[in-house]
């Protein structure tokens, strides 16, 4: 399991990201159209009479792309770092045993 953490968080990534699209592609269409996308119920009517129900994860593909490969990078890359952690710490554990065997305190 400790193995897949970066896929794990990639996974989660891609959920959020999947579950986040249509929001995010009603703001970006709000703020770059503000005088054909007036408010947000007839922003959600045009893009409905527009594209249909896909026209809400427009763009969403590469949003999943983009998200979904940082969170593996980044969960990777954290879990990079506890394991260097870990290992000093061992290390240091076991220095004090060994000191503690050769009568050092």
């Amino acid at each position: 399991m400790k193995r897949f953490r970066g896929e794990i968080g990639a996974a989660a990534s891609l959920c959020s990201t999947l579950l986040t699209t249509p929001f995010d592609l009603l703001k970006t269409r709000r703020q770059l159209s503000p005088t054909i996308y007036t408010s947000l119920l007839s922003s959600i009517s045009l893009v409905y009479k527009q594209n249909g129900l896909r026209g809400f994860w427009e763009g969403g593909g590469l949003r999943v792309i983009r998200k979904a490969g940082s969170a593996g990078i980044g969960w990777a890359v954290y879990e990079g770092f506890l394991g260097v952690g870990e290992g000093r710490r061992r290390e240091s554990e076991e220095r004090e045993i060994e000191r503690r065997r050769s009568g050092g305190g």
